[in-house]
């Protein structure tokens, strides 16, 4: 849930920013740097994640799909429910996992 938590919160500042008046006159003035700003957030996101011990991964993707769009609010709140439902099932499922390493 850590690493979900923190791709949400960076997500949804690159989003605003990336969307916001100032925002859209740098993308549309300085070529690329969309891109270089998603791979600069996605490195700082993975530093965060490596300090607070909640490294997950595929956190990153949900990074990537927050600062693709709009961030809109109905957006992090199917992200939660759906992080919520997951750590449910994981408590559940949890006397029937195996840990693989």
């Amino acid at each position: 849930m850590g690493g979900h938590s923190l791709a949400i919160l960076f997500g949804s500042l690159i989003s605003i920013f990336f969307y916001s008046s100032v925002g859209e006159s740098v993308r549309d003035n300085v070529p690329h740097i969309h891109v270089a700003m998603l791979g600069i957030t996605c490195g700082l996101l993975f530093l965060v994640m490596a300090v607070t011990d909640t490294e997950h991964p595929p956190a990153a993707g949900m990074l990537l799909g927050l600062c693709e769009r709009e961030i809109d609010l109905t957006i992090i709140i199917s992200l939660l429910i759906a992080l919520v439902a997951l750590a449910g099932v994981k408590l559940i499922l949890r006397p029937k996992l195996v840990d693989l390493i």
